[in-house]
């Protein structure tokens, strides 16, 4: 257990003027800065439809706009659950782990 945790303890870490410290609470003033800035809510950029379309190169077609669209069935879930392999479990993204 105290391999495992000494594996995945940060005991240095350079600062924000690039020198790197091992001092504990200096290391975790280093974190919680970098996550609050991380988190602050920043101006949201929006976009006009015109601006989108000089942006992206391709579009889908309406046939494939309705399939993406669409709800889907109680009979694709169960076939895809079914016709998974034993043991295994979708992730996220829809690939297995």
């Amino acid at each position: 257990m105290r391999i495992h945790q000494a594996k995945n303890r940060i005991t240095h870490m350079h600062n924000s003027d690039g020198i790197l410290t091992d001092d504990y609470d200096e290391v975790k003033d280093i974190i919680v800065k970098y996550y609050k800035e991380f988190f602050t809510a920043r101006e949201c950029i929006t976009y006009s439809k015109k601006d989108i379309g000089k942006i992206m190169k391709k579009s889908i077609t309406s046939d494939q706009r309705t399939q993406v669209c669409r709800a889907v069935t109680k009979g694709e879930v169960e076939s895809v659950m079914l016709g998974m392999e034993k043991g295994k479990t979708p992730g996220p993204d829809g690939f297995s782990a």
